[in-house]
């Protein structure tokens, strides 16, 4: 019969799987509509649980680390709101970052309270993972919104809404479902449906045709088998799940090399998730066969299967490095091979791979190197306090060479150095430091801990490799669940029966949450009526102007509501209304180009000459941009150039 603590901890699993189907349902929580009540309910929990749930643990060491450097790197981003010409996209950074501590602390806490069931802090992933996966199944088979579905290159779009952090998301889920088939004294009934549900996430990330993905897959392998201590198992688990999914790649393929959205994807789109269900049926009836029949017939020792995984690894590894030095010797040699990735790296643009009929390969080209140079720039001008919060977007309009306009310059580590500078990037870095070593502390402590510590840090190591060359930090349906799972794998080393937290300690916690609550709510509603202007903005201008109003008080930081408000004020012929509106998102991101270019063509009849130094200072802050260009030529009488 479970304790007392056991259901507390059964609760709490229970709550976060709903809560990572829920944000990966749903666009991994990027928007505000979903992050917001996701946010306000984890701190909740959080603070109920300082307020009534036992801890048994102590903090410290690398745990220790882990959780101060995160906490700094919240509350830095915070400060940041101070010098940031963005304050709104700061404080939102900053929600981020305090969310991912509470959820590192979630984590801890729940496997805390599990006990030697410590190996059910896995499967919110696992569960999360497989609810998404066989739900976009169902849907590729059932729908017909291409559009909605795939990017414009028919890579998988649903159900993140792009396409590399729908890879990372499934293969973040699949390493700790791969734990607990490899590990956990389940029934191989429920282990076998874990199988069949990793080959789902497996094809559905090849289906994304991510090409970051695909060096993050083989860090985060290494990690896992590296890390389990029946690397036999480990190995066994991982072809259980990816053998089926091999005969399903030409026809998920043909997707990809349909180049398009247009209707007839539809077909190819419907075939793709038949093949899916085909080779998901086949890797149950093989892991049935496997786990229920001969697996536990071969009753092989610890030590024999530690010298068969072993023997394992070495061969793995020997075909790794003699396939890759094949392959570099085909493209010329190593110095040859590398000339070529840089040369590739460092054009402008994106190549075009769709002559080649896969996404996966050798070429590298994007338009990074540019976001990192420009983060890059920013960090060495501002090392000690960074850009601030959300400070990237405005300096990469500033200085960029492409034409793309990123958020984010696409590495979680230029993001930290160029928005928060120095402090901020050794914060980071504390804290994987930190996690890693929590986890692999609690590895040593027996079967179960090490598995949990494969799973989670597998997962990490997935997210950080694809987050070093992509932007995930904005995504919590993406990055939360890493949090949650490097927290519950450093819990088994601080487990300490003796210790007892003070009430007053648990009230300063419990209080600091409710504070982070509180602040959700305001930024929500905000967004709520931002969102219901845009609702109404042609049926109801002045309904919506009046949302947009309450939106701004809402969040006096952000700039947004007071663009769209003089923009249907302009339509509306109120061009004085307008003005005093672009003038004050102006005040709030003196940065944005935006709030200037608005003045300049609300100016541009009744007073050329102030119109003339507005839009020189949208042209000063976003030189590239075409619309900005043609007006500033139109008030300057400069002529088209040639050609």
């Amino acid at each position: 019969m479970s304790s007392p603590r056991t259901r507390i901890g059964a609760l709490l699993v229970a709550a976060v799987s709903a809560l990572f189907i829920w944000w990966g349902w749903k666009q991994g929580a990027y928007f505000g509509g979903v992050f917001y009540p996701g946010a306000l309910l984890v701190f909740l929990l959080l603070a109920l649980m300082a307020l009534m749930a036992p801890f048994d643990a102590r903090l410290k060491g690398p745990a220790l680390l882990a959780m101060w450097a995160l906490l700094g790197l919240a509350a830095w981003t915070l400060l940041s709101t101070i010098w940031s010409p963005v304050p709104a996209a700061a404080i939102k950074d900053a929600q981020h970052a305090f969310l991912y501590l509470a959820l590192f602390a979630l984590g801890l806490w729940t496997t805390n309270l599990l006990g030697v069931r410590m190996l059910a802090a896995l499967t919110p992933l696992a569960i999360a993972g497989a609810v998404i996966g066989v739900a976009t199944v169902v849907v590729l088979a059932s729908g017909v919104d291409v559009d909605w579905y795939f990017h414009d290159d028919a890579t998988l779009r649903f159900p993140i809404g792009y396409r590399n952090a729908n890879a990372a998301f499934f293969m973040i889920c699949l390493w700790p479902l791969l734990a607990l088939v490899s590990e956990s004294d389940w029934r191989w009934e429920l282990r076998a449906l874990l199988v069949g549900a990793g080959t789902v996430l497996v094809e559905l990330t090849f289906l994304s045709q991510s090409r970051g993905s695909v060096p993050a897959i083989a860090l985060a392998s290494l990690v896992f088998l590296a890390v389990s201590r029946n690397r036999l198992r480990a190995a066994v688990a991982l072809v259980l799940v990816v053998g089926p999914a091999l005969p399903a790649i030409p026809v998920l393929l043909d997707v990809y090399q349909h180049g398009n959205t247009d209707p007839g994807l539809i077909p190819l789109m419907r075939d793709a998730a038949g093949s899916i269900a085909i080779t998901t049926a086949l890797s149950l009836v093989i892991a049935a066969v496997a786990l229920g029949g001969i697996v536990p017939r071969l009753d092989l020792n610890e030590r024999t299967s530690s010298r068969i995984g072993g023997a394992l690894a070495i061969l793995a590894a020997l075909g790794v490095l003699l396939g890759g030095s094949l392959f570099v010797a085909r493209h010329g040699g190593p110095v040859d091979f590398v000339d070529q990735r840089l040369d590739e790296f460092t054009r402008i643009g994106y190549p075009d791979l769709s002559s080649q009929g896969i996404r996966y390969g050798t070429n590298v080209g994007s338009n990074r190197h540019d976001f990192w140079r420009v983060a890059t720039q920013e960090g060495l001008d501002h090392p000690l306090l960074g850009g601030g919060g959300g400070s990237f977007e405005m300096a990469y309009l500033e200085r960029r060479r492409s034409d793309e306009t990123p958020e984010d310059p696409h590495s979680v580590e230029a993001l930290m150095f160029s928005e928060l500078g120095l402090p901020g990037l050794l914060l980071f870095g504390a804290f994987v430091v930190g996690a890693v070593g929590a986890g692999l502390r609690s590895r040593r402590l027996g079967p179960g801990a090490a598995a949990l510590a494969a799973g989670s840090l597998a997962a990490g190591a997935q997210w950080l490799a694809q987050a070093s060359f992509d932007w995930f930090w904005n995504y919590p349906g993406v990055t939360a669940p890493v949090f949650y799972m490097l927290g519950a794998a450093a819990a088994p080393a601080l487990l300490d029966l003796r210790t007892r937290r003070g009430p007053r300690l648990r009230v300063f916690g419990a209080a600091g949450l409710l504070v982070l609550a509180l602040v959700a709510v305001p930024l929500y509603l905000a967004g709520r009526y931002e969102q219901r202007a845009a609702e109404k903005s042609s049926s109801d201008p002045r309904g919506a102007i009046v949302d947009l109003d309450e939106a701004a008080d809402l969040n006096p930081f952000e700039a947004e509501p007071l663009l769209v408000k003089g923009a249907i004020e302009s339509r509306l012929g109120e061009s004085e209304l307008a003005l005093a509106a672009f003038r004050e998102a102006a005040d709030r991101e003196p940065r944005n180009y935006a709030a200037p270019y608005l003045i300049a063509r609300e100016l541009a009849d009744s007073d050329p000459e102030e119109a003339r130094d507005a839009i020189a200072t949208a042209r000063e802050l976003n030189p590239k941009d075409p619309s900005v260009e043609v007006l500033w030529r139109q008030l300057s009488g400069e002529p088209e150039p040639e050609g």
